[in-house]
Order: C-alpha cells, then structure tokens, then sequence
C-alpha cells in the first residue's frame, strides 16, 4: 500500500502518494530517502503529522502548488501546446518544476510560453496569446511578472521577447506596474534603456514608411508624424512595435498603410 505525505503551502494542506511525487521529481525523492525518526523518539513526537502522515511545510503559494500537483496527479490537467493553460498556473507550474526538479513539466511550460514570447523572427506570425487564458498583453505587469521568473529558473533564451513585449508599453505604464518594484536595480536600468532604443526605433520606421515622395508640406508632414508618434497609445498603435513590420500582418497592409496615412497627415494641416 502506498504510503501518504501531507504537503503544507500556507494554510493549505495537501496529501499526496509519495511514490507519484518521487517518481517525478528527484527533489522529492531524494527527501523521502532522508533516515526517518524512530517511532516514539523525541525527534518524532516533535515531528508534524496529520492522521499519522508525515507533514511537509513548502514555502510556495498554494494556488502555484495546487497546479503543479494537479499537473503532476492529472495528465490532463496540463496537456502540451494547442492546449489552451491558464496564465497563472503555467507560471507557478513552470517555477516548481524547475525548483522540485519535475523536468517533463518543466519542459511543457516552456513549450507553451515559446507560442507567446518567440525566440526566431520567421515565428513571430504563429503567435497565439489567446490560448493563455488571463493573460492580456496590453498589461505590462503579465510581462514584468513573466520575466522575473524566467531570470528565477534560468530560461534565458525566452527573455529577449519578453522584454521587447514589455518595452512597448509608455515609461509611466512601466513604472507605475506592480511588479517593476520587484525587478533588481540591473533590470530596471535595462528596462529604461530599452524604451529609448524602442522609441527610436519606431520614430526611425515610421518615417521611413510614412513619408510621401511627392508631400509639398514635408515638414507639416513631420510635425504632424511626431505629435501622432507623442500619443503612446499601444492599443491602437501598430507602428508601435519594430517588429511588427516584419509581420505577415505589415506586408499585407504595407499597400494600404502608407498612403493613407500620408493623405491623413497632411490634410491635418
């Protein structure tokens, strides 16, 4: 018969078969072989326990524990990409994992945040963030949070994206996000860096783009480029992100896009 251990995160308890979570994960395993207390010793009577199994306390949110154990118990509970995964819980799954050693876990997160944060230019058009649920990329804080524990479990080659997406926010959205206190000194200095790489960037693009050969008014035209580039309003700003003329999306519109905006800023004036 399999033996029960009681896992404590916060004031949740959860009993789980050993052998599941030792088979798993070596973290675990490695834990269940520690010499245990000879029933009735001191070292016993002190030790923790619920209807006679053994308690162990993790120092992890219960809501993150409750979905990697779930992952671990339910193999349908976290299927691989088209799966559709709740935000949260990918990255409390992805952090456990990493920390308890859970390695195909481990894997199956990163599969999923790679169709949100590409790692090559040609995947940029296979992007679905709708599949992560409560997950709103028009929120930096999802992106901050992303990052911080991408830095924990060392995914490093996931970072470039995440920090571009983050970058395309205004520096007020940026520093006034929850989780930007959390970020070391390093990263915050790096953030400030990239949203002036991110604007010259785009003013670069959308000049290139946007400026009609034939414009009697070409420095009306420029004007109004700058005062429409000050707005800062990334839900309706595609030029707001370089990338996204590398887009399938950019190529397409790149014979409708110019002109109009071209006829568009210089009647303004």
């Amino acid at each position: 018969m399999d033996t029960v251990i009681v896992l404590r995160a916060e004031g949740t308890v959860f009993r789980v078969p050993k052998s599941i979570l030792a088979a798993g994960s070596s973290v675990f395993q490695s834990m269940f072989e520690f010499p245990q207390p000879a029933p009735g010793s001191e070292a016993a009577m002190a030790e923790e326990t619920i209807d006679g199994n053994p308690v162990v306390r993790l120092h992890d949110s219960a809501k993150e524990v409750e979905a990697f154990l779930g992952a671990i118990l339910d193999s349908s509970y976290f299927m691989p990409p088209p799966k559709a995964v709740d935000f949260h819980e990918l990255l409390g799954i992805l952090r456990l994992s990493h920390k308890y050693d859970v390695k195909y876990l481990f894997q199956r997160a990163i599969e999923h945040l790679e169709t949100i944060y590409p790692i090559a230019l040609y995947e940029l058009d296979a992007i679905d963030k709708h599949r992560i649920t409560g997950y709103d990329e028009t929120e930096v804080a999802f992106d901050l949070t992303t990052i911080l524990v991408l830095h924990e479990v060392g995914a490093t080659w996931l970072l470039p994206y995440a920090y571009y997406n983050a970058a395309e926010t205004c520096a007020e959205g940026l520093l006034s996000s929850g989780p930007w206190s959390q970020l070391s000194p390093d990263m915050q200095c790096t953030f400030i860096h990239l949203l002036a790489l991110q604007l010259m960037g785009t003013e670069r693009l959308y000049h290139a783009l946007t400026s009609p050969s034939k414009c009697t008014t070409s420095d009306a035209c420029d004007l109004t480029k700058f005062r429409f580039l000050a707005t800062g309003d990334r839900r309706n700003r595609l030029d707001q992100s370089p990338l996204w003329y590398k887009s399938r999306e950019a190529l397409t519109a790149s014979q409708t896009v110019r002109p109009v905006l071209c006829i568009f800023q210089c009647r303004v004036l």
